[in-house]
């Protein structure tokens, strides 16, 4: 039976201030934090608040070394881009005052105080009722100048009960001073979504070309002069000033989505703002649309993965004393590459040793095969340095089905630094690459893995920068997935949506 949550964060509150004098990588407190209590946390969250994943729920006591204060929050994803920014409900753990402050807060890194506490004026004029219990700013004891408004509570002195009808208050409010939040801090834009986009070199030839349509005007396809949306009143230009094309071959009239990408991609390198704000817009679209549902998984919890890694690893070890067995092909394909992560779903191997006999394996050729996929996994567990030549003499064998999309999931189940490698991921890493201005060389062959994964976590590093979520590689891959699927987001691919565009609507 799980703890509750007073129960969780009356013991942050404790041990805190002593464990933060310890070793952050040895620390008990923080492997309870990762493994017990934020999964509480954010069960707790999901209970109580509505359209829960509209919300994340996060408790943080540093990465790699302990912050001053610990603390538990909780944003909204729709809104808010991360927890070093933006307006959130906190729980603030105050070990030396034996208590916490719930509080509306305002994240204030590369902030100006004197801002920070403009805004929280501004916005408690919008409070019509402070709660019962709340103070605000004008209150002796309150938690910071640049909140809101919160509450002490003293050390087991409060109740899962008591907290969640005070966070279903804070919750009202919240909801209520976002959009004021947001002109605030100058978020004058929107996101629009774009069905049709056409190239011209004149306007006049676009007379015919729907409402709604995006036009983008140049008068030689090395340049592109405006982009604008088309109305009923004529043309709104929401971008004016000109950007170079580099490799891309126009020609007048509809433009395909991988063409627009392309374009928007030349856009965001001289404004990498755009860029950070598309690329969230993708990820908000993706945790908003119960990607995780459609794939039959609960949430975003990927205990499957760790349960497979333990899995995958005891098998391989099993199957490692094996190898002068001549049976021992069967075992490969029903306890290795059968077990893969989201085989089903993701690879196909469902019955791995029909499709590979299928694809023309004789006896013989399978106990090679699975000789060789034995040293080729052991050597990835045990960190040998001839995993180049290894993959090379593997591929060699020209082992049809058996390439980067069957034989990475694996990899990663040995080794967290090995990232899946296949169609989807191909797909997305295009797309991605384009929308940051990078090229990644990512082949679909094993032979060349060992290049691809760098180049593939290089990536990675550079969307995380713009989507600090997607550090999380679980996430980062089911995005990859997501981005590619035609059901879902359907951004890659032929017949794939358009980009969508933000256009400014103050200042």
């Amino acid at each position: 039976m799980k703890n509750k949550i007073s129960e969780n964060f009356n013991q942050i509150i404790t041990e805190y201030s002593k464990e933060k004098q310890n070793n952050f990588k040895e620390s008990l407190l923080v492997k309870k934090i990762d493994n017990q209590f934020t999964p509480n946390f954010k069960d707790f969250i999901r209970e109580i608040f509505p359209e829960s994943y509209n919300y994340q729920a996060k408790i943080s006591v540093g990465t790699g070394v302990f912050i001053d204060q610990a603390w538990a929050a909780i944003r909204n994803t729709k809104y808010i881009p991360n927890f070093r920014h933006g307006l959130y409900i906190a729980f603030l753990f105050k070990s030396e005052l034996n208590g916490m402050y719930l509080s509306l807060h305002q994240g204030y890194t590369h902030e100006e105080y004197e801002n920070l506490v403009y805004r929280s004026e501004k916005l408690l004029e919008k409070i019509d009722s402070i709660p019962e219990g709340f103070q605000s700013k004008y209150s002796e004891g309150k938690i910071t100048k640049h909140s809101i408004i919160s509450k002490f509570y003293k050390t087991n002195e409060f109740t899962d009960e008591e907290l969640k009808k005070d966070l279903l208050k804070l919750l009202d409010i919240y909801l209520k001073i976002l959009p004021d939040y947001q002109q605030l801090i100058g978020n004058n834009y929107e996101i629009q979504p774009v069905k049709k986009a056409y190239y011209t070199e004149n306007l006049e030839k676009t007379k015919k070309t729907p409402k709604g349509s995006i036009i983008v005007l140049a008068k030689n396809p090395e340049t592109i002069e405006k982009i604008g949306l088309k109305t009923d009143t004529g043309m709104n230009w929401i971008i004016q000033e000109p950007f170079q094309l580099l490799y891309i071959q126009l020609k007048p009239g509809e433009l395909k989505s991988v063409e627009w990408t392309k374009i928007i991609g030349h856009y965001c390198l001289t404004n990498p703002d755009y860029r950070e704000k598309i690329l969230k817009y993708l990820y908000y679209s993706f945790r908003n649309e119960n990607t995780l549902e459609y794939y039959g998984k609960q949430d975003y919890n990927y205990q499957s993965y760790e349960t497979e890694k333990i899995l995958f690893q005891k098998n391989l070890d099993e199957i490692n004393t094996l190898k002068n067995n001549k049976l021992i092909y069967h075992r490969v394909c029903r306890d290795l590459i059968a077990t893969l992560p989201n085989t089903n779903l993701f690879y196909g191997y469902d019955n791995v040793l029909h499709k590979l006999k299928n694809l023309g394996y004789t006896e013989n050729q399978l106990q090679t095969m699975a000789r060789e996929l034995i040293n080729l996994y052991q050597s990835f567990k045990t960190n040998k340095n001839n995993k180049e030549e290894i993959l090379t003499l593997f591929t060699e064998q020209k082992y049809k089905g058996l390439q980067s999309r069957a034989i990475t999931p694996g990899l990663y189940l040995l080794n967290d630094n090995y990232k899946i490698i296949n169609e989807e991921v191909l797909h997305a890493s295009r797309f991605l690459s384009i929308l940051c201005g990078i090229k990644v060389q990512i082949k679909p062959n094993l032979k060349n893995y060992l290049q691809s994964n760098q180049e593939y976590n290089r990536l990675i590093n550079i969307v995380s920068e713009n989507v600090p979520e997607l550090t999380d590689y679980k996430l980062f891959n089911l995005f990859t997935h997501w981005l590619s699927n035609k059901k879902l987001g359907n951004y890659t691919g032929k017949d794939s949506k358009y980009l969508p565009i933000i256009i400014k609507i103050r200042g």
